[in-house]
Parts: C-alpha cells; sequence; structure tokens
C-alpha cells in the first residue's frame, strides 16, 4: 500500500513542484518508506512509499524504464510467477525484480492492455512521453482507490480525495446528489464515478483512463465471464476446486517480509482465513511470516460472542489470539477522525473498536491486515432460490428459506420470505410494467420519507429517490440467476465503497487491507 499522486498540464505549462509536493504531504500516512518526486515539463509524479514484499526491500518510486516510461503503483501483483516467464525471455526482467518493475516491463511488451495480464490489488499512473500520453488503471475489483478531477488545462489524479483537494484549482464544493443518497439511502446508486465532491470522481474497478492532449477516454479492460460454466463429478471435487482458490488466495496475500495481522472474529470466514495462512506457514516457515490474530469480544451481548470458536482454534493450532472488548459508543471518539479518513459522510459505531485493532496490529509490526470482510455476502447471495424456483423445485426453496431462520438467528424468519418474494417480482415481472412499477414505489418511498424525515426539503430528496428507483441496466447475459446475483455483489458500488474505506483506515496506521 502505497500513495500515488500526479499531475498534467495539457496546455503545457510546467509543474510546480511545490503543489505537486502539497498533494502528497496530504497524503504521506500511506507511504511511511520515504517519498519520490519526478517532474518533466508539464507532467510530475509523486508516491509516498510503503514497502511490503520481499521484492520491494529497495524498491523506488516514481519509477522510469529504458523506454522513458515513468510509473506511480500502488498494490500488489498476484501472478508474479506467470508475467515472469512471458517477461523474462521478452523484457529481460530479474525474478526478484519488485511488481514496479514487471508493471513496466509489461507495458513495454503489451503496451496499453499491459493491464489485461495483470491479477492483484493495484491502482497505477503511467505516463508515456514518446506517445504523449497518461495511463490510470484500476484493479477488477477495486481494492486500492483512484480518484481524478480536470478542467480543459489540467488533470489531477492521487490515491485519495483530499490530496487532490489540496491543489488550489480545486474547489471543495459538495456533491449535492451524492450527499443526499448517502442521507437518504445511507449508499449510492450512481455509477461509480462520482464522490461527495463536485468534480472529484473515482476511477471505476477494471477501468482504465487513456489521456492525451486531445482528451481522455475510459474504457473497461476486463469483466466476469457469467456465462460460463464449471461442471465437475462429484460435490467432493466442488470442494477440492473450492480449497485450491481459497488457498491460492491466502497465500498470494501472505506475501510480506512483515509479520502479517488477521482479524478473527470466530465466524466461518475470518477463521478459515486464519487457519489456513497458519496451515501454510507452519508448512514452510522460512518463507511465509508468523500470523497476529486478533479479535473483538462482546462482553455481555452473548447472541453476536463467537469466543467459544477462537478458543477451538487456538486449541488446534496451540496459538493465542488477543484480545479487545468493544468500546460502547466508542464512535463518539471517533468519529471526526473517520470521517476524514474515509472522505465519506459515514460513521462506524464500531469505529473506535477498528482504530484500536488496527494500531495494535501497526505495534506488533504488522504491514498487512487480513480479514474476512464481505465474504459471507459474497458465499450467500439467494438468486439460486430463484434457479430452483423456475425448476420447479418449490419443496427445496421452502426448506431452505425454512433452514435461515435456523442458522441466522439475528434476523426474522419472515425477512428472507419477504426477500425471495421480492426477488420473484424483480426477476419476472414483463419489462413492459417495470417503469410503472417504479414510478409507484418512487411515490410510495417518498410519503414514507416525507412523514419520517420531514426536515429534508424536496429539492434534496426527489433526485435521490428517482436515482434509487432506477435499476441500471447491467447490458450482458447471464447463465442463472444466480450467477447474476454473484455478479451484482461483486460489482456492488456499496462493495466497492466499503473496501475503499478499509483501505484508507488502515493506511492511517501504516496497514494495507488485503481480502482474500
Amino acid at each position: 500500500m502505497s500513495g500515488i499522486a500526479g499531475i498534467y498540464h495539457l496546455d503545457g505549462r510546467p509543474v510546480d513542484l511545490s503543489l505537486l509536493t502539497r498533494m502528497t504531504d496530504v497524503i504521506a500516512h500511506r507511504g511511511p518508506d520515504g517519498a519520490g518526486l519526478w517532474v518533466q515539463g508539464a507532467v510530475g509524479f509523486a508516491c509516498q512509499l510503503l514497502r511490503v514484499t520481499p521484492e520491494s526491500a529497495s524498491e523506488t518510486q516514481p519509477l522510469t524504464h529504458s523506454s522513458g516510461a515513468v510509473l506511480v503503483f500502488d498494490g500488489r501483483l498476484d501472478n508474479r510467477e506467470e508475467l515472469l516467464a512471458v517477461l523474462k525471455e521478452s523484457a529481460g526482467i530479474a525474478v526478484s525484480s519488485p511488481d514496479p518493475a514487471l508493471v513496466l516491463a509489461a507495458y513495454d511488451v503489451f503496451g496499453d492492455r499491459f493491464s489485461e495480464y495483470f491479477n492483484g490489488d493495484f491502482a497505477l499512473g503511467l505516463f508515456d512521453p514518446k506517445r504523449q500520453q497518461l495511463l490510470l488503471v484500476r484493479d477488477t475489483i477495486g481494492v486500492r482507490p483512484l480518484y481524478y478531477w480536470h478542467t480543459e488545462e489540467t488533470f489531477l489524479f492521487a490515491s485519495e480525495i483530499k490530496s487532490i483537494l489540496a491543489h488550489p484549482e480545486v474547489s471543495t464544493r459538495p456533491n449535492d446528489d451524492v450527499l443526499a443518497e448517502f442521507l437518504l439511502a445511507g449508499r449510492p446508486h450512481d455509477d461509480g464515478t462520482m464522490t461527495c465532491f463536485a468534480g472529484v470522481f473515482c476511477l471505476p474497478p477494471a477501468h482504465m483512463i487513456i489521456l492525451t492532449s486531445q482528451g481522455f477516454v475510459t474504457r473497461r479492460y476486463w469483466d466476469f465471464d457469467c456465462m460460463r460454466q464449471t461442471r465437475l463429478r462429484s460435490f467432493q471435487e466442488y470442494a477440492e476446486a473450492f480449497y485450491f482458490h481459497f488457498e491460492q488466495a491466502v497465500r498470494r496475500r501472505l506475501r510480506s517480509r512483515y509479520p502479517v495481522a488477521i482479524s478473527v472474529s470466530g465466524g466461518l470466514d475470518s477463521s478459515a482465513i486464519f487457519c489456513l495462512a497458519e496451515t501454510l506457514r507452519r508448512r514452510n516457515p522460512a518463507y511465509y511470516p508468523s500470523n497476529i490474530g486478533l479479535s473483538y469480544t462482546c462482553g455481555d451481548w452473548a447472541e453476536a460472542d463467537e469466543s467459544a470458536f477462537l478458543v477451538e482454534i487456538e486449541r488446534a493450532y496451540d496459538v493465542k489470539i488477543e484480545r479487545f472488548p468493544l468500546i460502547p459508543m466508542g464512535f463518539f471518539n471517533s468519529a471526526r477522525d473517520e470521517v476524514w479518513q474515509i472522505e465519506y459522510p459515514l460513521v462506524d459505531e464500531t469505529g473506535a473498536n477498528v482504530q484500536h485493532l488496527l494500531e495494535t496490529a501497526h505495534q506488533r509490526g504488522a504491514r498487512v491486515m487480513l480479514t474476512g470482510h464481505w465474504g459471507d455476502q459474497c458465499l450467500f447471495p439467494q438468486g439460486y432460490l430463484i434457479d430452483l424456483f423456475r425448476r420447479l423445485a418449490w419443496g427445496q426453496v421452502r426448506d431452505h428459506l425454512k433452514a435461515y431462520g435456523y442458522w441466522l438467528t439475528d434476523v426474522e424468519p419472515a425477512h428472507y420470505r419477504q426477500q425471495f418474494f421480492n426477488n420473484c417480482i424483480r426477476y419476472h415481472v414483463p419489462d413492459v410494467l417495470r417503469p410503472l412499477l417504479r414510478t409507484l414505489r418512487r411515490k410510495i418511498v417518498g410519503r414514507r420519507e416525507q412523514r419520517q424525515r420531514p426536515w429534508y426539503t424536496d429539492a434534496l430528496r426527489q433526485p435521490a429517490l428517482h436515482r434509487a428507483s432506477t435499476q441500471t441496466a447491467l447490458g450482458r447475459r447471464f447463465g442463472t440467476v444466480h450467477a447474476r446475483s454473484l455478479y451484482e455483489q461483486a460489482t456492488s458500488q456499496y462493495y466497492v465503497l466499503c473496501m475503499e474505506w478499509n483501505n484508507k483506515l488502515a493506511s492511517m496506521h501504516g496497514l494495507e487491507m488485503a481480502f482474500p
């Protein structure tokens, strides 16, 4: 995890080094291992560097290739072995090269399509002086944030919005539409490009910007293949295939020169990550770093207390997981800092506890924090129930909805029955009736909002309600409803925002967050 920023004066003005320094100083917390600056005429790059992987020990940024191309890179490449196999012959790249060197070598070989060959968490800016072209690229899921602002004369980009706002040409006017959506719905419903600041945009996951003096285009360089189907011969083979990919995901995120902290709630997702990480470490202790297990304890809130599962992990692996009691009403102490850090008007009621956990991980020497965040959501969409319903397996649908009540005791069973009913309507209503139903929904929700929260004006309320009731067309085909629901989970703008928030919070404590 590093902090990157850049300026490109499209009118040819030279970059003011003091302005570039101001932009990178604001995000100094993202890179305690030093700042680097590069300026060539109308273009300037800056990087606040955090060295995490074994290969990054001698890494410096911005990094210049022999061709003249310059790179700033925040991230981790997971498919290093595959890239090295291709690049060693064509680019003469060394096995010990840090990830940014592989990125520049891949650009030299593959050109503008270079990002299609990457697998990992990253955000980058690359300037090619021969083509007078700036490229911005963000990873396929959106783990690393990347923002930009532009006029006809100037283009700015950075890892955090506060870096862009540090430039004197940028106004700090709020984006009223986005703020209205947060206030009324608690989450955005836009296409993933807007932020709470007018004129400051977010580069969506799996997208790249190609900028020249003639303007810029944004294009998607990767997407899921939602028509692909995998058919194995037995349940055991499915379990083995899942384990293969799960082990690969955890193994790749353990690539660190420092101890790796793991947030362990006791739940299935985070516990599985911790146990697998510890298994890998014991299998090859010379290669894998030590693990630091950290967990909250819920005290008197018995229904949420999973400490019994932590005890089982400790007994099975002969380890000690460090516990922290939850701070009641702790968000009062952390709200101001949290809003400044995540750059959105949201406050987590457990914010003080998260800060304590991250600070402890930093004090224990970790630079990576693994978490099971969003694992249960991605493995538990209800689209498959619609597939069963369409196959007339109504008895299975009934049994599954009944089982939810046994396993998910913190939610009323009627909630899942209502959710299934709503999905039946959503996936079976004729297209011709959808606009009418959305209009009716907007009116019903609008009246309820006006009764419950009359302090908001209609000018604020109506645009937000309109966007919330507008379903974005995905513009693609899906093999099953289950595939569609998984796609919607993985590409959800709220999901992307959650990863951005986690990234920014962790960066304040010298950590990068990873999500196997």
